[in-house]
């Protein structure tokens, strides 16, 4: 039997299993599910409720931004590979990108490099790196979305709500059990498989109980990926790693991909509680140096409590924890690099409706610890590019010297806290009001004032108008207040005074000439 035969036949029995475990297992779930997003009228569909871009409004039709909702449903048919791809296929204005070592989410013709001007959110958890990465390629390049029962866009900034790093948009993800489609029993079980040794598994249930309920979700794939041909830069562009030739000699794969997944989500009385693990390795495949494999762990916690004070007063509160451990390795398995971000969060904000007539009021207050140049589960922190044949045959004593000669961030903790208004008057009926502001204080570039105000009116049934004026921003990254890259050219802002006492000449060319390069400006947000 040929190899193309058996891959056929693989292929076959492994849909003939899915269409009969989900037939047996989850389609009297599915469909009474689906019959209660589609029996919903365009009134209630546009009233579907949406969190992140606001801390009052939770209505589509009011916002007062802009926000694309994506079903579960929508993206299990997009017949999309990844998050990413799926959201591409649905909302105006995002594009994905991929450079040399970045997998990039776009907004409006803008793609920062490493996510860092995209926030992500996982039911309202932030998700996204403040040291480096930004949005955590952990989710974006996801091939799950089984957990998934939306996902929310705000195509504006959002950093009135959301603070730094919104400044193009944000991916708010929302979960099974904590949207709108709450009340659903659902267990199921699915396996899949294809071409390229494409296999996986999902499994999830969930739990039912008059004041209590619970979803648990553990998926698992892999995908080998295809053969990079041997044409333009993979033909063209020389390796310049240890085994030389191009990048078609390295041995990266297109699209070469593994991730686990663990999803929980707890409701009790007024209290969510949620964890999550993810954990995705992927080629590659458009460097053409040794560190061409990249692996990001992504674990979280979530907890939120919501108590009502009084009629017209309710307080929520929440408390998180997450940690993305970064891996970087050749496609021969040398430890290339690796460090490690810790994050904790607090935010409390209060509800206070009507307490002056037709008037909705939201104050809060946020505090986030980021961690920053912590070694990975693996004991390491630092990078390399490229490897040599004293590498190979010392590996132990390499990396001893890496840690020590190749740090990749030092250590270094930022305290940001943030004081959130948010205020709504209704002039008459569907006539709003909006004026909003959020104050971050930030321990290196000082403070910085995000401003939201206008009007959303709908006056027709068919007419719906929003005139919002709102900013968004982004301070540098962590590493450039702590320092990276060490011997890699990277230069911290404690350093920025000391450029010109340096003399370091400017080059015309590869020419010396007699101009010097001078003391670099502080950032600000």
């Amino acid at each position: 039997m040929s190899i193309k035969t058996y891959k056929i036949i693989t292929a076959l029995i492994c849909t003939i299993c899915i269409l009969s475990i989900q037939q047996s297992h989850s389609q009297e779930s599915d469909d009474s599910l689906n019959a209660k997003i589609y029996s919903l009228s365009l009134e209630e569909l546009m009233n579907i409720k949406v969190t992140g871009a606001s801390n009052i409004i939770t209505n589509e039709k009011s916002m007062p931004v802009s926000v694309t909702t994506i079903s579960s449903k929508q993206l299990m048919l997009s017949g999309a590979r990844t998050l990413s791809e799926a959201i591409m296929v649905y909302v105006p204005g995002f594009f994905l990108t991929e450079d040399q070592d970045d997998y990039i989410a776009g907004f409006r013709g803008l793609s920062p490099d490493n996510n860092s001007k995209i926030l992500l959110l996982l039911t309202c958890q932030k998700l996204t790196n403040e040291w480096f990465w930004g949005a955590p390629t952990a989710l974006l390049p996801s091939i799950n979305f089984d957990y998934i029962e939306k996902v929310e866009i705000i195509r504006v900034p959002g950093s009135v709500t959301l603070g730094q790093g919104a400044l193009l948009g944000v991916i708010n993800i929302i979960t099974k059990l904590s949207g709108d489609l709450n009340d659903f029993e659902n267990n199921d079980v699915s396996v899949f498989g294809g071409n390229n040794d494409y296999i996986g598994v999902n499994v999830g249930t969930s739990i039912q109980d008059k004041d209590f309920n619970a979803y648990f979700h553990i998926a698992s794939a892999n995908y080998n990926g295809q053969t990079i041909r041997n044409e333009g830069w993979a033909r063209d562009k020389i390796n310049a790693g240890y085994k030389g030739g191009t990048v078609f000699d390295i041995g990266t794969r297109l699209k070469r991909c593994k991730n686990d997944f663990v999803f929980g989500r707890l409701n009790f009385g007024n209290n969510s509680f949620q964890f999550l693990y993810s954990d995705i390795k992927k080629d590659l495949y458009n460097f053409y140096r040794d560190r061409n494999v990249f692996e990001e762990m992504l674990a979280s916690l979530y907890y939120t409590n919501n108590i009502n004070i009084s009629k017209k007063v309710k307080l929520k509160t929440d408390f998180s924890y997450s940690f993305n451990n970064f891996n970087l390795e050749s496609v021969d398995g040398f430890t290339m690099g690796g460090i490690r971000e810790n994050r904790y969060g607090v935010k409390s904000i209060a509800n206070i409706d009507n307490l002056i007539p037709h008037n909705m009021l939201a104050v809060g207050i946020e505090f986030e610890r980021y961690e920053f140049g912590r070694k990975n589960l693996d004991g390491n922190n630092f990078i390399n590019n490229l490897v040599d044949t004293n590498t190979i045959n010392h590996y132990s004593n390499y990396l001893v010297y890496s840690n020590q000669n190749k740090i990749w961030g030092y250590s270094g903790n930022i305290n940001v806290t943030s004081f959130i208004l948010e205020n709504i008057y209704t002039l008459y009926k569907d006539y709003n009001l909006i004026a909003a502001a959020r104050f971050d204080i930030h321990p290196y570039w000082g403070s910085n004032i995000s401003p939201r105000f206008g009007i959303v009116a709908s006056p027709h049934e068919k007419l719906h108008i929003r005139l919002t004026y709102q900013t968004g921003f982004r301070g540098a990254s962590g590493l450039h207040y702590i320092g990276g890259y060490r011997n890699d050219g990277f230069l911290y802002e404690d350093n920025f005074d000391k450029v010109a006492a340096a003399n370091i000449p400017i080059f015309q060319d590869t020419v010396p000439t007699a101009e010097i390069e001078q003391n670099i400006a502080k950032v600000k947000p």
